[in-house]
């Protein structure tokens, strides 16, 4: 039941401008995603954004839509906790 992980233009530059240390955090957290998107363990729904889910890596936050149809994973932002759900 494995998806495929697939980063926006925006969260790509998001995830570039990071130092090597959180970069990495991310793209391990991105890799438990890929295994299980639905893991309440690891991410949780977001009720003011239907259908988009949340992870945490550290202060960051990944905000992502699941495509089982596809068996897709589709992280949209990579953005700071402060920050990460102002435009949702």
């Amino acid at each position: 039941m494995s998806y495929t992980i697939v980063f926006t233009k925006a969260a790509s530059r998001a995830l570039a401008k990071l130092d090597p240390h959180t970069e990495q955090d991310i793209l391990n957290r991105s890799e438990e995603l890929g295994l299980n998107p639905y893991d309440s363990r690891i991410s949780k729904p977001l009720k003011t954004a239907r259908g988009k889910r949340s992870s945490r890596a550290g202060n960051w936050r990944i905000i992502y839509q699941i495509h089982d149809d596809k068996k897709i994973v589709e992280i949209e932002a990579v953005k700071h906790r402060k920050d990460a759900y102002d435009d949702l």
